[in-house]
């Protein structure tokens, strides 16, 4: 019997897809990090429930806008009140009322507030708003 003698031929570096990987892990994490841009996150004005003589305002954060949200609730004022229906105009009158409700929350959770002490013969406004680090945004004015 005759024994063919085979040389050993040794692979180049990286040709194992082992190698490879562990090559691709290292300079993904040399490369610096960039983080999504932050952007004003987005509120959604839900609706409103009344129960016993009070109003209960609905809204809901839709974005955090990959930052952290420090404040959210509710504007709302009596539409006799306000000229102009913007959500900057009412905002900046000064018969409208901040209800705030929080300073933490987390994306896609719902908030409430309970108004009490409306006027029975009034017709007011609302609409939801959160703020985070880049800005504030408003849900529908409803």
């Amino acid at each position: 019997m005759m024994v063919k003698k085979v040389k050993a031929v040794g692979k180049r570096p990286l040709q194992t897809p082992i190698k490879r990987i562990a090559v691709v892990i290292v300079i993904m994490m040399l490369l610096p990090f960039s983080a999504a841009a932050v952007t004003a996150p987005a509120a959604a004005t839900i609706g409103y429930e009344l129960n016993n003589g009070q109003v209960i305002l609905e809204g809901q954060i839709v974005s955090d806008g990959m930052g952290t949200i420090s404040d959210y609730g509710f504007y709302y004022a009596r539409t006799a009140d306000i000229s102009n229906f913007t959500h900057d105009a009412i905002v900046a009158d000064g018969d409208s009322f901040k209800k705030t409700v929080g300073t933490s929350i987390a994306q896609g959770q719902n908030f409430s507030a309970s108004l009490a002490g409306l006027q029975d013969d009034a017709e007011y406004l609302f609409f939801a708003y959160a703020t985070n680090e880049q800005g504030t945004n408003y849900g529908a004015i409803r």
